[in-house]
C-alpha cells in the first residue's frame, strides 16, 4: 500500500499567495514542483511497464494520481497568473510616481514571474491531465478512439523543442496500454453501420494486380461489407480550376473511368460543354483566388478534394483510404505524395512554428499515424478535406494569389483540434507540382505576415529570414505598455527603433566627442540577446554630466542631431533623481523609451591596467557600444544585488509590521485601567482619535505607491487605535467632546480625499501622492515632537520616573525600522519624520542614562501612555 501523496501543504499554499515576498513564493514554487516528481514517480510505479511489470496493476491509483497533479498544475499556475496582475499593477503605479528604482526591482520581480509562468508552460506541454483523468477508464476498456486522441496531443507535444521527461513518461506509459499509434484508430474501428467505405487489410499473399499493387499489399476487405460499391456522387465532389482539359471526354476518362459518378465541378475559361449531370461547370473570365471558396461552398458532399494542378484520378489515388480517414473525428485533412507528368515523386510535408514574431517551415514530419505524416502545410499537393473543415475555418478568398490563399488556410487548421495527414501510399498525378513557397511572391507573403501578425518568413532553415517586413508592413504597434501588460514580446519594429536610437547616439559621440554607456536592462539585453529585451520596459544608458549641455536646450547641438533624426528629447530635469545636478532626460522614437541618466566623472569603469585601457564595447543592434568593463560581472552582480534589494525589503516588511502592532498594543493596559475604574480621568481622547484618522490616511498614501508595508501596519492602527477610541468613549464622562473630535476627523478626511480625487484628475497620482506624504508628515512629526514637552519636568526633578522606559524604547525600534525601509524604497515621506522620531525617542533614552530613576517604579500616568503612543 503506498502513502499518498497530498499536495495540500499550508506552508506551499501559503507561500504561493504571497506576491509581495517573492524568495518565499519561488521556494513554495519549487516545493510544489519537488511534489511533481514524487506522484510522477508514483504514477511509473503504478504502471506495469517493461521496467516495473512486477508492481501490479494501475487501476483506480493511477487516475487517483493524474487527479492529484492536475490539482497542483492548476493551483501554481493560477498563482503566477496572480502574482504576475500585481506586479503589473505595481508597475504602473511606480512609473506614474517616478519611482526608478521601485520599477526595476519591480521589473525584475516580473521577468522571474513570466519566466516561471513560461516554465509551467512547458510542463503542460503534452500532459493534458484533464484528458488523461477523464479518459483512463476508457484506455483500459481500449477505446482508442479517445485514447490515441490524447496521445496524438502527447506525441505532437514531444515534436517541440520544450521537451521534457514527464511527457516522455506519459508517452511511454500510453503507448504500452494501447499498442503502437500506427495501425490503430485509421477508419476500420468505425461503427459497422456508419462505415462509408469497406475496411482494408494487409494481405501479403493475394494481389489485384501485380503491376498496381505488387505483391503483398493493403487491400479493401469486401467480404461480409456492406458497401462493396459506394454511390461516389453522394462522397466526394473534386474542385478543379484549370484549362487543361479540352472537353468533356477527356475529363470523364481521367476523372470518371476508375470512381463512376463522382461529382466534378471545374473553373475554366474555355467553352466548355458538358452533359454530364456530375459534372459542373463554370466558365469564368480569369482564375481568382475566390473561386476556390465558390466551388467548395457549391459542393454537396460530406468530402471535398481540391484538384490543385490535378492531371487524373487513378487507383494510385485510393479515395477509399482518404475517406475511411476522414471519417475520423480528429482527421481534418489527408494528402498524398505527387508524382508529375515528368516522373519527379514527392511528399510535400511541411512543419511550420510561428515564434517571435517569426514563421518558420522546414519539411519533413514530426510524427506519424495510420501510416501518414503529420504535417502542417500540403504544400502544392491535392488533397480530400472534410467539408464541415471548411466552414470552421474558412479561406480568406481576398488575398493576390491561390498559394497564398491555402497557406493561410493551413496555418489557421493546424491550431485546430483537426490533424493534417499526408500518406505516401495515396498518390496523385499532377502536371508540375509547384512549389507554392518558391512561386510565391513577397507582396503574397506580406498578406499573410498581417493576417499571422509576423515580421520574418523562414524558408529555408537560415538565421536570416527569406521575407522580412517592417511593423508598418504588417500593422504592428510599437506600443511597450500594451504589450508589456498581455505579456507579449515586442515586435521588430520596437528592436529596430532601438538599433536606431543607438545608431544616432553613436553619431552624436563622434561629432560631439561625448560618451555614452549601456546600462541596466539595456546591458543584459546586448549580452543575453545582443538586441533590446523584448520584454523590458525602456532602454538605460548612462551619459557624462559634463555634456548635459548638448541636450538640456533646444540651442544644444544634441537635440539638434535627434532632431534631425527624428527622435524626440523630453523629461529634461538638472537631477538624475537623487543625484543633484547630474542631469537626466529621456528620448522616444516610434513606440521606445530609452532613459538617459547623468553620471559625473567618466562613465566606463576603468579596464584592467595591465591589459588595456580602452573601454569595452558589446555588439548590441548591429552595433558596437561601449559598456561596463566587464559586462558579464556586472550582469551576475545586478542580479544578486536585486535579489539583497528583495530580500531586505521584505524583512523589513514583516518586522515592521509586527513592531508597530506590539507598539499599539502597548496602550491596551490604559484601557483596562479606563475599565477597572470605570472612567477616564483625566486623560484626552485627542491622541486616540488624531492616531486612528491618520492611519487611514497613511493607508491611502500606501496604496498610491503600493507599498504592503505600509497598508498593513496602517491597517492594524486603525483598527487597533477605533477600538481604544470606541473604549474611550464607552467610559469617558464627555461623550459629547469625543463624538465632536470623531466628526471632525470624518469630515476632514472625507474632504481631503474628495479634493485629492480632484487633484489626481488634474494634475495625477504623483500630485496627490505628494500632497498626501506631506500632509501626514506634518501630523506624524507633530505627535514625534509632543513627548519633548516632558523634558523640561524630569530635568526639573533630575529623575525619569515619569517616563515610560519600555514605550520608548519601542518607539525608538519602530521608527528606525521604518526609517530603514524609507531609505530602501527611496520614500522622502517615510524617512523624515521616523527620522525625526527616533531622534526624539534617543535624546528620550539617553535622559534615563542622565537622570536615572530614583526608585524602581515605572511610570504609572496614563497620560504618558497616550502621549506616546
Amino acid at each position: 500500500m503506498t502513502t499518498p501523496i497530498t499536495a495540500g501543504d499550508n506552508g506551499i499554499q501559503a507561500g504561493l499567495s504571497q506576491c509581495q515576498d517573492f524568495m518565499q513564493f519561488e521556494n513554495a514554487l519549487k516545493n510544489s514542483r519537488a511534489i511533481d516528481d514524487k506522484i510522477i514517480q508514483a504514477l511509473n510505479n503504478s504502471i506495469p511497464t517493461a521496467s516495473l511489470r512486477s508492481k501490479g496493476e494501475a487501476g483506480e491509483k493511477c487516475q487517483e494520481l493524474w487527479s492529484q497533479i492536475a490539482k497542483i498544475h492548476t493551483q501554481r499556475e493560477e498563482s503566477i497568473k496572480t502574482c504576475v496582475s500585481y506586479f503589473d499593477e505595481r508597475m504602473t503605479t511606480l512609473k506614474a510616481a517616478g519611482d526608478r528604482s521601485g520599477a526595476r526591482q519591480n521589473q525584475v520581480s516580473l521577468r522571474m514571474l513570466r519566466s516561471e509562468l513560461y516554465v509551467e508552460e512547458v510542463i503542460h506541454l503534452g500532459i493534458r491531465i484533464q484528458d488523461l483523468s477523464e479518459n483512463f477508464k476508457k484506455i483500459r476498456n481500449d477505446d482508442r478512439i479517445e485514447t490515441l486522441r490524447t496521445l496524438k496531443e502527447l506525441q505532437d507535444s514531444l515534436s517541440t523543442d520544450a521537451q521534457c521527461r514527464e511527457n516522455g513518461e506519459v508517452v511511454k506509459i500510453l503507448e504500452e496500454k494501447v499498442g503502437p499509434q500506427n495501425g490503430l484508430q485509421c477508419g476500420n474501428n468505425v461503427p459497422e453501420d456508419q462505415k462509408l467505405v469497406c475496411d482494408e487489410h494487409y494481405d501479403s499473399g493475394q494481389f489485384r494486380n501485380s503491376e498496381l499493387w505488387g505483391q503483398g499489399s493493403w487491400r479493401l476487405q469486401t467480404d461480409n461489407c456492406h458497401i462493396p460499391n459506394p454511390d461516389w456522387s453522394e462522397l466526394i465532389t473534386v474542385v478543379l480550376m484549370t484549362d487543361h482539359y479540352g472537353d468533356q471526354m477527356e475529363l470523364e476518362t481521367k476523372f470518371m473511368d476508375e470512381y463512376p459518378n463522382i461529382r466534378v465541378i471545374l473553373a475554366t475559361t474555355k467553352d466548355f460543354q458538358t452533359q454530364n449531370q456530375y459534372l459542373e461547370v463554370l466558365q469564368v473570365k480569369e482564375f481568382v483566388p475566390v473561386l476556390w471558396k465558390t466551388m467548395i461552398n457549391r459542393a454537396q458532399t460530406p468530402f471535398v478534394l481540391v484538384g490543385w494542378d490535378l492531371f487524373s484520378i487513378t487507383p494510385w489515388s485510393e479515395l477509399e483510404r482518404s475517406v475511411r480517414l476522414l471519417q475520423e473525428p480528429w482527421i481534418g485533412v489527408v494528402g498524398g505524395s505527387v508524382r508529375n507528368l515528368t516522373g519527379y515523386w514527392t511528399t510535400p510535408c511541411y512543419q511550420a512554428e510561428i515564434h517571435n514574431y517569426q514563421l518558420r517551415v522546414r519539411p519533413g514530419y514530426g510524427s506519424s499515424s495510420c501510416d501518414c505524416m503529420k504535417c502542417d502545410i500540403l504544400n502544392g499537393v491535392p488533397f480530400m478535406a472534410k467539408k464541415e473543415v471548411f466552414h470552421a475555418v474558412p479561406l480568406v478568398p481576398d488575398l493576390p494569389d491561390t498559394p497564398a490563399m491555402f497557406i493561410q488556410w493551413f496555418l489557421d487548421l493546424f491550431k485546430t483540434q483537426w490533424n493534417i495527414l499526408l500518406c505516401p501510399d495515396i498518390m496523385y498525378f499532377t502536371y508540375m507540382s509547384p512549389n507554392w513557397f518558391l512561386v510565391m511572391s513577397k507582396e503574397s507573403w506580406q498578406q499573410i505576415a498581417i493576417i499571422q501578425q509576423i515580421q520574418g518568413i523562414h524558408l529555408n532553415q537560415s538565421l536570416i529570414p527569406d521575407y522580412s517586413f517592417t511593423s508598418e508592413e504588417v500593422n504592428l504597434i510599437c506600443d511597450v505598455g500594451k504589450l508589456q501588460k498581455e505579456a507579449k514580446l515586442l515586435p521588430w519594429g520596437c528592436q529596430e527603433a532601438y538599433a536606431h536610437i543607438l545608431r544616432t547616439l553613436l553619431k552624436i559621440e563622434e561629432r560631439l566627442e561625448t560618451q555614452f554607456e549601456l546600462t541596466s536592462g539595456s546591458l543584459l539585453g546586448a549580452l543575453k540577446l545582443g538586441h533590446f529585451l523584448p520584454w523590458d520596459i525602456d532602454g538605460d544608458i548612462y551619459f557624462s554630466t559634463e555634456d548635459f549641455y548638448h541636450f538640456s536646450t533646444t540651442e544644444g547641438k544634441g537635440q539638434m542631431f535627434l532632431k534631425h533624426a527624428d527622435i524626440s528629447i523630453y523629461g529634461i530635469q538638472d537631477d538624475n533623481y537623487s543625484d543633484k545636478g547630474a542631469g537626466y532626460f529621456k528620448l522616444g522614437y516610434k513606440g521606445i523609451e530609452v532613459e538617459m541618466s547623468g553620471v559625473r566623472g567618466s562613465i566606463s569603469l576603468p579596464s584592467v591596467a595591465q591589459v588595456t585601457s580602452v573601454a569595452t564595447k558589446i555588439f548590441v543592434a548591429g552595433v558596437w557600444f561601449r559598456c561596463h568593463a566587464n559586462p558579464g560581472r556586472y550582469a551576475r552582480s545586478s542580479d544578486v544585488e536585486a535579489v539583497e534589494d528583495n530580500f531586505w525589503h521584505q524583512f523589513f516588511t514583516y518586522t515592521i509590521t509586527a513592531s508597530s502592532i506590539l507598539q499599539l498594543l502597548s496602550g491596551t493596559p490604559v484601557c483596562l485601567k479606563f475599565i477597572r475604574k470605570g472612567n477616564t480621568g483625566d486623560v484626552s481622547s485627542l491622541p486616540f482619535v488624531v492616531g486612528a484618522f491618520n492611519c487611514v490616511l497613511w493607508f491611502r498614501y500606501g496604496v498610491i505607491v503600493q507599498e504592503v508595508t505600509v497598508q498593513m501596519s496602517n491597517i492594524f492602527g486603525a483598527f487597533i487605535l477605533g477600538s481604544y477610541v470606541v473604549c474611550f468613549y464607552m467610559y469617558t464622562l464627555k461623550k459629547t467632546h469625543v463624538l465632536r473630535q470623531i466628526v471632525f476627523g470624518g469630515v476632514f478626511l472625507v474632504t481631503l480625499f474628495y479634493l485629492m480625487s480632484i487633484l489626481r484628475e488634474r494634475r495625477g497620482l504623483e500630485d496627490e501622492r505628494r500632497t498626501l506624504g506631506f500632509i501626514g508628515s506634518i501630523i506624524s512629526v507633530i505627535f514625534c515632537a509632543s513627548p519633548l514637552a516632558s523634558i523640561g519636568s524630569v530635568v526639573r526633578n533630575q529623575s525619569t520616573e515619569s517616563l515610560p522606559f519600555h514605550l520608548i524604547l519601542m518607539t525608538f525600534v519602530v521608527n528606525s525600522q521604518w526609517w530603514v525601509l524609507g531609505t530602501i524604497i527611496q520614500d522622502s515621506f517615510i524617512k523624515v519624520p521616523n527620522a525625526m522620531g527616533c531622534l526624539i525617542a534617543l535624546i528620550q533614552l539617553l535622559l534615563f542614562v542622565i537622570y536615572p530613576a530614583k526608585s524602581n517604579k515605572v511610570a504609572k500616568s496614563s497620560s504618558d501612555y497616550v502621549q506616546l503612543l
